[in-house]
């Protein structure tokens, strides 16, 4: 049985549900894609962080950003 024909079989009894079969699918993306997110922002907490580390700047003195 191919995939097709189970879609086509299981159709029926699914289709009372296909707001949240949608909504399911949806969020199952958007929630992938926000999964993404986190490498970019790793990415750009150890460039900040070694930049300050290459000029002498942060960990020295026990901070890493210069805030007043």
């Amino acid at each position: 049985m191919s995939l097709w024909q189970i879609i086509r079989r299981l159709y029926p009894y699914v289709l009372p549900y296909r707001g949240l079969v949608i909504s399911t699918l949806l969020l199952t993306l958007v929630g992938s894609l926000a999964a993404q997110v986190n490498p970019f922002v790793l990415r750009y907490t150890v460039d900040t962080v070694q930049g300050l580390v290459d000029k002498g700047l942060g960990l020295a003195q026990g901070q890493i950003c210069c805030w007043r």
